[in-house]
């Protein structure tokens, strides 16, 4: 969910298990429809097969993905996320969905800006660490990558190792003491000496400000450096490649916040090159062990960087897959059913953002309920467009962008359903922002909980953060649409802390029984639904 403002809320309007009487369709039906809609009967028979599909350890393969290492906290417009859309793309081709464009793609394709490398940016490293001699090259992206808020920069000087880049009077510790580092390259650990251990230094077990990649590159340059290399502390961190995360990263070059100096963090290949084979690991262990800084200079070692910043127009995209309907007369007509995939990347200690309730559970939630629909015995008047959308948290980009330009005519969608944290709070309850709007959604919802059989309450809070998710780009649009929440943010929101062991899959679960079974009403339904009055 987006940090972005907030607006009034609408009270709770509680929607149990068929507490309120449904309204009677006032339509009356097309002329000559190719089929009519579905009864009660026949549709509840359908659903029960469909609904059998939505199952927890589908919901819990899909999270393990989402918030995994390889997709780095999923951010808008990383490699991460592009790794998550490829697979978003597969799950619907093998659940039997079809393209949601008409070029017969699964991607809508946007740019956001963002900033990056230069393609002729490299790293060298001239001499061994002991006799001297040889130059190898690394190439950015692969071996080394420009941290965020990296400056731009040519060096070409000797290197001096100095452990963490911590200085901290208190603990009488100093990884600076005695090194003459002006003008000169820095090598530096990330993170802190002991980590996992309990007692001082620092805190062991949990990080402290010391760890932060911006306070070590800033010590650096106060005494003098040219740049700053940052290796992963290899006795504690198995992965030893770049970090995940860093650049290409959405925005643009920042000169108030951007470091005057080239930071990048590097692999391990080349903290074997720079160093010697294993003595990183050495080192580290002696630092960790003496809790004494013990920096040391490279003779005969060189190193030459070029880092060039460039501000870009970086492609993304949206994931969209569909149903088609099957009646002539109605199949133009769109149900859209929605979940951003993108989460906010890493934090300022490297550490993944892993986005499990945000977004992992509404995305998670709409692959069920797709795969529930795909099935061939599901029919729908209507035709259904699943959207992932990418950039919702830098400002609902994506919803924005297909909003703009949508693939199929804003007067020919009539509902917008948007899952966004859908996995956390109250276990049996959920809420559908803009519900108490309409009173023709608030009985297909009755219908819809009777028909499934979901164990779950749907109320119509959540008005509050109406505004902060990708629903509201629809609404502006005037297209009726419902924001399925849970019914308050958590402490773990937008925190390293959102993890998959919290999540609650029967949750997440019972709302997507809901949602398929409200999609397949919206798709027979002879009426377009009405939504009025929600607070502008």
């Amino acid at each position: 969910m987006s940090r972005s403002a907030r607006c009034a809320g609408a009270p709770l309007l509680a929607l149990g298990f068929g507490s309120l009487p449904w309204l009677a369709s006032l339509a009356i039906a097309p002329a000559a429809p190719a089929r009519s809609p579905a009864t009660e009967t026949t549709l509840a028979a359908a659903l029960k097969a469909a609904l059998d599909t939505i199952e927890i350890d589908d919901l819990k393969k899909y999270e393990a993905f989402l918030t995994s290492e390889e997709c780095a906290g999923r951010d808008t417009p990383q490699k991460g996320l592009e790794k998550a859309r490829d697979w978003l793309v597969e799950q619907h081709k093998s659940n039997g969905l079809a393209s949601g464009h008409p070029d017969g793609s699964f991607l809508y394709e946007f740019e956001v800006p963002a900033v990056t490398w230069s393609d002729g940016d490299f790293l060298a490293i001239s001499g061994k660490p002991t006799t001297g001699g040889d130059l190898d090259a690394f190439l950015p992206g692969v071996d080394f990558v420009p941290v965020r808020h990296s400056g731009s920069g040519k060096v070409d000087a000797e290197v001096v190792f100095c452990g963490y880049g911590i200085v901290d009077p208190a603990e009488k510790y100093d990884d600076f003491k005695g090194a003459d580092v002006k003008d000169k390259v820095v090598a530096l650990l990330l993170h802190e000496p002991r980590e996992t251990k309990k007692g001082r230094p620092f805190k062991g077990e949990e990080w402290t400000d010391h760890a932060r990649i911006s306070r070590k590159w800033r010590a650096a340059h106060e005494r003098g450096a040219k740049a700053v290399l940052l290796f992963t502390d290899p006795v504690n961190h198995k992965d030893l490649s770049v970090l995940k995360g860093e650049l290409p990263r959405y925005g643009g070059i920042d000169a108030r916040n951007d470091a005057p100096i080239p930071v990048v963090h590097c692999s391990g290949a080349i903290g074997d090159r720079l160093f010697g084979a294993g003595k990183l690991l050495e080192w580290q262990k002696a630092l960790d062990s003496k809790l004494n800084g013990a920096p040391k200079a490279l003779p005969g070692v060189k190193v030459r960087l070029e880092v060039t910043l460039k501000s870009v127009q970086a492609k993304t995209h949206n994931v969209v897959a569909a149903k088609k309907g099957t009646d002539p007369l109605r199949q133009d007509e769109w149900i859209v059913l929605g979940a951003h995939y993108d989460h906010v990347g890493t934090d300022d200690f490297g550490r993944i953002f892993h986005g499990a309730d945000d977004n992992g559970s509404g995305t998670s939630c709409l692959l069920e309920v797709g795969q529930a629909l795909a099935r061939q015995d599901v029919e729908l008047r209507r035709s259904v467009l699943l959207i992932h959308f990418s950039g919702e948290e830098h400002g609902l980009l994506g919803a924005a962008a297909y909003c703009r330009n949508p693939t199929y005519a804003a007067d020919k969608t009539i509902a917008m359903l948007n899952m966004d944290m859908v996995g956390r709070g109250r276990p049996k309850e959920i809420d559908a922002a803009g519900l108490g709007y309409s009173v023709d959604f608030q009985a297909m919802m009755r219908k819809s909980i009777s028909l499934s059989g979901a164990r779950i309450k749907v109320g119509d809070g959540g008005m509050q953060y109406f505004k902060r998710s990708d629903q509201f780009e629809f609404w502006k649009l005037g297209i009726p649409v419902l924001f399925f929440m849970e019914p308050e943010e958590h402490p773990d929101y937008h925190q390293v802390t959102d993890t998959m062991d919290k999540i609650v899959f029967g949750k997440i679960a019972e709302t997507a029984k809901v949602v398929t079974t409200l999609s397949w009403l919206l798709g027979e339904a002879d009426e377009r639904p009405v939504q009025k009055n929600i607070p502008p």
